[in-house]
């Protein structure tokens, strides 16, 4: 594709590619915003870096395919954590009883310690 001096391509260049304008732009819109190859500018396009170093459809399928495949490593670390978080939260009063608990048989002993030295 020939471009310009400031590296602009005119989108003329794919209309003698597509004849079909619903299919043009629906191809445009998909390299604009689903691959991010092109940038589009009003009337015109550039090539963004990922646009000059594009090779193939496949590899983009595949950094998509690997991109789902982070995310959802990521939602079911997030729904194992959720559910860490639940377990905990439902066995939060049994433990701060038992805190309480211990913490007061602590300090009745502490009394009765204090009570034995000083009275006998």
């Amino acid at each position: 594709m020939k471009t310009s001096n400031n590296g602009l391509t005119s989108l003329a260049i794919i209309q003698t590619i597509v004849a079909d304008p619903n299919l043009r732009v629906s191809i445009i819109e998909s390299l604009a915003s689903d691959f991010n190859l092109i940038e589009k500018i009003g009337h015109d396009f550039r090539l963004t870096a990922k646009g000059h170093d594009f090779i193939s459809f496949a590899e983009l399928d595949k950094e998509r395919a690997e991109f789902k495949e982070r995310e959802n490593i990521e939602f079911r670390k997030s729904k194992v954590d959720l559910e860490l978080a639940e377990r905990v939260l439902k066995e939060f009063p049994r433990t701060k009883f038992f805190a309480w608990s211990g913490f007061i048989i602590g300090v009745l002993l502490l009394l009765k310690e204090l009570y034995t030295m000083l009275y006998k």
